[in-house]
């Protein structure tokens, strides 16, 4: 199933670190009724965390599940306070 107005790439990389599960839905090209059914049955492809009413996904894992790097991730580690 193809879906109206999916997202391209760059409109992915575009998305706010917290975007909203409408929006992980375009991105991955899966329809509204299928993505809250996939999320219901805990087989949506990446986490989902609910907040109040609304489902959100992480930026970084929605990208890694359409298999693009997310510029704004920091590869450095910061250091643990003893």
């Amino acid at each position: 199933m193809s879906v109206k107005n999916a997202l391209t790439p760059a409109e992915a990389l575009a998305l706010p670190a917290m975007p909203t599960a409408l929006d992980a839905f375009r991105a991955l090209n899966i329809g509204q009724t299928a993505g809250y059914q996939l999320i219901e049955s805990g087989q949506f492809p990446i986490e989902v965390i609910r907040m109040g009413r609304h489902f959100r996904v992480r930026r970084s894992e929605l990208l890694a599940a359409m298999g693009l790097s997310d510029p704004h991730a920091s590869t450095e580690v910061a250091p643990v306070a003893a």
